[in-house]
């Protein structure tokens, strides 16, 4: 899959090396990757996705992806009315953010994109946050145009498709980027998988760290020509 560092920058890709190294021995996780596809989605053209398109947001105030870099991300798909699988991951989530320090969590980007932008209207997501007490700090909730949303689902390796309840049968996927767009972790799997979300996410807090304090050193003192 093409990495994600074309979605949110043009800078160089920022590492996890320990993390990849467990994603890389957790083929099971890569073989559940788009397990749920859309008829003749693989051999469908994926567009690029644009990073200064803008969607949608809970608060009624559009947002892009370029504004969601400098900070790890952790993105996943969800609808409102979803019964099972959307409120088990989003409580993953939760869980994740409550096993890191207060300040740590404050600097993961939690992002939510509905599949249904049709019925998920601003006001319809701010009932889900409310429902499961997201933080407006850095929970966001997004909404665009099917689409965009198709778009941003194939960039990801996310697998859906509407069924016949009106509902849509989806992936459980869970994605890691780092600061600067870069995919540091993957998992599919709805009871477990958390613990390495959030070791990876620590990793990614403390490099995002070292890069802005490499970054302003240079700024203070460059090097002399």
């Amino acid at each position: 899959m093409k990495s994600l560092i074309s979605i949110l920058t043009t800078v160089c890709v920022l590492g996890c090396a320990s993390q990849q190294r467990v994603a890389a021995t957790r083929p099971c996780c890569e073989a559940r990757l788009g397990k749920v596809t859309a008829t003749g989605s693989s051999a469908r053209s994926r567009s690029e996705v644009d990073p200064a398109a803008a969607w949608g947001t809970d608060s009624g105030k559009d947002l892009t992806l370029a504004e969601l870099r400098g900070q790890p991300c952790v993105i996943t798909f969800f609808f409102a009315h979803c019964a099972f699988k959307c409120p088990l991951m989003v409580e993953n989530l939760r869980q994740v953010q409550a096993s890191l320090p207060k300040a740590s969590a404050k600097q993961v980007r939690f992002v939510l994109i509905t599949l249904d932008p049709v019925s998920d209207t601003p006001e319809t997501l701010r009932a889900f946050r409310a429902e499961h007490r997201l933080s407006s700090e850095n929970w966001f909730l997004l909404r665009g145009s099917p689409s965009m949303v198709r778009s941003m689902a194939d960039q990801l390796g996310y697998g859906f498709h509407s069924n016949s309840q009106g509902g849509f049968d989806h992936d459980s996927l869970i994605t890691v980027l780092g600061a600067q767009g870069d995919t540091l972790f993957r998992t599919a799997s709805l009871t477990g998988g958390t613990d390495r979300v959030a070791t990876c996410l620590r990793t990614a807090i403390l490099t995002t760290k070292s890069e802005s304090a490499i970054d302003s050193n240079l700024v203070q003192n460059p090097t002399p020509r």
